[in-house]
C-alpha cells in the first residue's frame, strides 16, 4: 500500500519532483510510486515492502526520504511483526507422565491461518505410533481455523516420545505444521 508524501507547507510532493529514499537498516525494500490525483497531477507515494528473506520477526527500520536538491530529509519509522501464514496453538503439545496402563490422553490443537484466507483440511498427516489426529466434528472447512482433538494411546505407542512431532500438511501447502510432543514417558518397546 503506497502512503501519500507531503511537504513541510502540506503540499503534496509531486511525481516528478527528484527524491531519493533508502532504508536505514536494510530490513524493507521502499520505492517511490505514482499516486494519481483527481488534479491530473500525478503525487509522489512510498510504497514499503519486507525483503523476501525476512521470516518470522520484528522489522524495526527507519526510511530517509531527502529531495535532490535539499538537505532536509524526512525519516519514517517502519515498524512490523511477521506472523507466518498458518500457526498452530499450542505450539507444542504436553501429555506428561504415562505409562502403558494410562487411559488415552487427549489434548486439543488449534491450527488457523492469519491471512484470513478459509483453512482447507488435512491432506497428509504424520506422528509418532501412539498418536491419533483427528478434525473436531464442528469444523466445517467455511472457517480460517479448525479444532483437532489429539490423543496419545499409551498401550499403542513404542519407545521414547519426547522428541516426536506431529507433521500436519495442508491442501496446497507444500510445507507442514509441525508441532513437537512433550511426553514424560516410562513406555520401552517390547
Amino acid at each position: 500500500m503506497a502512503q501519500r508524501s507531503i511537504r513541510q507547507d502540506n503540499s503534496p510532493w509531486l511525481f516528478g519532483d527528484p527524491v531519493w529514499i533508502q532504508s536505514v537498516r536494510g530490513q524493507v525494500s521502499a520505492e517511490l510510486v505514482r499516486i494519481a490525483n483527481p488534479r491530473g497531477d500525478d503525487e509522489l507515494g512510498i510504497e514499503v515492502s519486507l525483503l523476501a528473506t525476512q521470516s518470522v520477526a520484528s522489522i524495526d527500520d527507519f526510511i530517509t526520504v531527502c529531495p535532490s536538491k535539499s538537505n532536509q530529509t524526512l525519516t519514517i519509522d517502519v515498524r512490523a511483526s511477521i506472523v507466518p501464514r498458518i500457526v498452530a496453538a499450542p505450539s507444542l503439545l504436553y501429555f506428561g507422565e504415562v505409562d502403558h496402563q494410562n487411559s488415552p490422553l487427549k489434548r486439543n490443537l488449534l491450527i488457523r491461518r492469519t491471512d484470513g484466507k478459509n483453512l482447507v483440511l488435512l491432506a497428509k498427516k504424520s506422528s509418532p505410533k501412539g498418536i491419533e489426529v483427528v478434525v473436531d466434528e464442528k469444523y466445517n472447512g467455511s472457517c480460517d481455523r479448525a479444532r483437532f482433538v489429539v490423543t496419545l494411546h499409551p498401550g499403542k505407542a513404542k519407545g521414547y516420545l519426547n522428541e516426536g512431532k506431529l507433521l500436519s500438511w495442508l491442501e496446497g501447502e507444500t510445507e507442514p505444521v509441525v508441532v513437537p510432543l512433550m511426553i514424560s514417558s516410562s513406555l520401552k518397546d517390547g
